[in-house]
Order: C-alpha cells, then sequence, then structure tokens
C-alpha cells in the first residue's frame, strides 16, 4: 500500500478550496481513515475497509471518531510541541462550531479524504476495480529472490515518494509564503521540557517498531523480509505513538496547570 502518512498529499487542493473551521483535519484524517483498520480492533479485513460501501460503514465513523479524539484530546499537546517558528505561522485557532451543519460538513470533508484514498490505492493493489479493468497493471516488472515486484507495486512505492514530495513542498512553501504572527505571547514550554515530552513520544515507539519488525520478519537476507520488517514496524510503531500520544492529551490538563 502507498504509505499512510503519504496519503494527505492528495487532499491538498481540497484543502485550498474548503475554509471552515476543521475542514483541514477532516480531509487529512479522512485520506488516511481506510487503513485505520489496521489498528483498530475490530473483525474487519484490509479489502473490507478500501471498498466504496465501506465509505459510510467504516471510514465515516473511523474518521469522525479520531478528528473528534484530535480537536478535544490530541491537538493541545502537538501545538505545544512545534518549534516556535511553525507556531508562529499557524492562524489564530478556530473554536468548531458543534452545531448539525458544521458536522455534516466535517462528515462530507471526512468523505472526501477517503474517497482519495480508495481511489489512489485502486491503482497499486491487485484484486481493485482498476486493476480487473487495466490488467497490463499486473505486469511483473522484476523478480528477485522471492520476490516479484509488478507495476502496480512499483506505482505504490513511487507514488509513496511522490506523496511525501508534495508534503515537503507543501509545507516549505506555507513556512516561506506566511508570515510569523507578533502576538503569540509566551510559547510556554521550555526547550528541554519540549524534549522531554518528545523522548517519551518517539522512544517507545521506536523500541515497539524495531521489536515488531524483527519479530514478523523471517531471519533472512531477502526483499521479501526487508519489506515485512518495514510494514509491521511502520503499522507497530504509530500504534504506539498514537496510543502514547492520547495518554500525553489525558495527562495535558496536569501538565498546564502545573506550568501556570
Amino acid at each position: 500500500m502507498p504509505f499512510t502518512l503519504a496519503h494527505p498529499a492528495a487532499v491538498i487542493p481540497l484543502c485550498r478550496r474548503l475554509h471552515y473551521p476543521g475542514a483541514m483535519s477532516a480531509l487529512v484524517i479522512g485520506s488516511m481513515a481506510p487503513d485505520f483498520v489496521y489498528w483498530l480492533p475490530l473483525p474487519i479485513y484490509r479489502e473490507m475497509s478500501h471498498r466504496i460501501p465501506a465509505l459510510f460503514t467504516f471510514c465515516l465513523p473511523a474518521g469522525f471518531s479520531l478528528f473528534l479524539l484530535y480537536h478535544i484530546l490530541i491537538k493541545p499537546p502537538i501545538l505545544a510541541l512545534l518549534p516556535r517558528a511553525i507556531l508562529m505561522r499557524l492562524p489564530q485557532p478556530q473554536p468548531i462550531p458543534w452545531h448539525l451543519r458544521h458536522i455534516i460538513l466535517v462528515l462530507l470533508a471526512v468523505l472526501l479524504g477517503a474517497t482519495t484514498h480508495i481511489t489512489w490505492d485502486a491503482f497499486t493493489h491487485r484484486d481493485t476495480l482498476v486493476t480487473r479493468l487495466l490488467p497490463f497493471l499486473e505486469t511483473p516488472l522484476w523478480t528477485g529472490n522471492g520476490y516479484v515486484l509488478y507495476l502496480y507495486k512499483l506505482l505504490q512505492h513511487a507514488s509513496t515518494l511522490v506523496g511525501f514530495g508534495v508534503l515537503a513542498i507543501f509545507v516549505w512553501r506555507w513556512y516561506q509564503r506566511t508570515p510569523p504572527r507578533d502576538n503569540l505571547g509566551s510559547s510556554g514550554l521550555a526547550a528541554w521540557q519540549k524534549a522531554a515530552l518528545a523522548t517519551y513520544l518517539i522512544v517507545p515507539s521506536a523500541i515497539g517498531a524495531i521489536r515488531s519488525g524483527l519479530h514478523r520478519a523471517p531471519w533472512e537476507a531477502s526483499l521479501i523480509a526487508l519489506q515485512k520488517f518495514l510494514i509491521s514496524g511502520a503499522v507497530t510503531g504509530i500504534g504506539i505513538f498514537t496510543i502514547v500520544l492520547i495518554t500525553l492529551g489525558l495527562l495535558w490538563p496536569l501538565i498546564e496547570r502545573r506550568e501556570g
């Protein structure tokens, strides 16, 4: 699959056109929602979450749940850990108006984001509607050490790199073009506190990712072993990072009170 964190690249054009509070976060979360199946303890497989009906049965409820979790619990510590140079360029926080009309707009943004994900994956996985209509996508391009590189697989890996490149360019251009605000005030956390909290987030995630990758990958020098190591490590690492981030969000009121 194209790496989950590369999928937000597909919603950048939509982010430029939707300007209501929470639109960007809803689009970004929606663009990753079909892959939430890898982290949720539900009897649902990837093939089920990447079908059109799953837009409504899985992606919408899962995406909206994470949207709520992000804005209520996760967003404050994330903002506090950002470098001051980035914080100074972020717009003034806008409260989410929790009325029916706005919630419907958020749900539509989640659906749009999830649609870009399913469409993207339709070109980069076997046995999808697109690969059945375009069988040349399953052409084997290279075989080595038990690994077969199909055209759709090449598109999968290449589009991941392109997606990360698009995101990097978008962030860089945003940083260069956005003037810093002069009314930010105190940053709240000292540099050493930010470093300590970042360590709290990163170290368990990295350890879990490496342990999971070594456990799942066969002990052999092959591309298949490398693929299993990377996939298992990424899934576990992101899962642990999210759990630790949620715990930090739960503790955040206590941290803010202590700093205050």
